[in-house]
This record gives structure tokens, sequence and C-alpha cells, in this order.
């Protein structure tokens, strides 16, 4: 079974590491259904800028 591959706006994505430096990564990461390297991957590549 193919999982539903969500996409994300670069704002969603900046709101949600933002929110995982108040709450922490772990609730986050649960709370939107997230694999851990996806959520680095996308903290490593916005803080590029």
């Amino acid at each position: 079974m193919m999982m539903n591959k969500r996409t994300f706006t670069k704002e969603e994505k900046l709101r949600i590491i933002k929110e995982a430096s108040e709450q922490g990564v772990k609730v986050i990461l649960e709370k939107y259904d997230l694999y851990p390297a996806t959520y680095y991957f996308w903290k490593s590549k916005l803080e590029e800028v």
C-alpha cells in the first residue's frame, strides 16, 4: 500500500520548524507524521539562506 505523499509549501515548512523549536521536535514529527530525516533535511535547507 502506497502512502499519500504530502507536499508542504516553504511557508508551511518554516512554520513546522518554528513549532518544533517551541514544542519539541518529537511532538511535531508525530503531529505532522514526518520522518526525522525529512524534518532535518528541511531545516538544513532552509537555514542555508
